[in-house]
């Protein structure tokens, strides 16, 4: 409820007040965090979120964890939404259940996550396509930004024996393959013209995101 009505202080413009009580509490949120994490189990010392709201709170997350490390895997949006619409989400993800709202959602996501980056937020991004195709040289550049030993055993994720907290449980298991990669082709009769229109150009700004990215190194 403290949270909520933070968050509801900063939107109604009222920053300074939010600002302040995250300072304050900000150990105390940490903590909450981690403790939420132990509770499900999880007693490694770090640990992947990959939800797909996860961009929403990209600058509490990183105020609330420091050490925290971001990283943007870039799907072509017409894929990741027709994935998000075949799956059945929780009722909280309410937007889910439509192809206008879903492209809403990942339109509004996509410009979010632009302005962080232009503000300097450390956000490594990698093109889905790139990496299946080219998994190890994504993989290594992946682990150097993360600061982590590279395998390549970790490109075999058909081996392994750990569970997996994860709606996508069976594809986690699977062998890296391009099944996922303009998948949303075969559906192409059935969207609806003005969905398709803005999920190709939503494509096109997020590819350059992904060039810029590249460049860079």
């Amino acid at each position: 409820s403290y949270f909520r009505a933070r968050t509801d202080e900063a939107s109604r413009g009222d920053h300074e007040s939010a600002l302040a009580w995250l300072r304050t509490n900000q150990t105390a949120l940490r903590d909450a965090d981690w403790s939420g994490v132990r509770e499900l189990g999880i007693s490694a010392p770090g640990f992947v979120d990959k939800s797909t709201v996860n961009a929403d709170y990209l600058g509490l997350t990183q105020f609330v964890h420091p050490s925290a490390q971001f990283v943007e895997l870039v799907r072509d949006a017409r894929d990741e939404a027709l994935s998000i619409f075949l799956h059945d989400f929780p009722a909280w993800f309410s937007y889910s259940a439509d192809l206008h709202n879903i492209t809403e959602y990942l339109t509004l996501r996509s410009a979010a996550i632009d302005r962080w980056v232009e503000a300097g937020f450390d956000l490594h991004v990698e093109g889905y396509r790139e990496f299946v195709d080219r998994p190890e040289a994504s993989g290594e550049k992946l682990f150097e930004y993360l600061n982590l030993s590279w395998s390549p055993d970790y490109l075999k994720p058909e081996a392994r024996k750990n569970p997996i907290r994860t709606f996508s449980a069976v594809q986690a298991r699977s062998s890296i393959n391009r099944k996922g990669v303009d998948s949303w082709k075969a559906f192409k009769p059935f969207l609806p013209e003005a969905v398709l229109d803005r999920l190709s150009a939503l494509s096109e700004v997020e590819q350059a995101r992904i060039d810029r990215a590249n460049e860079k190194g």
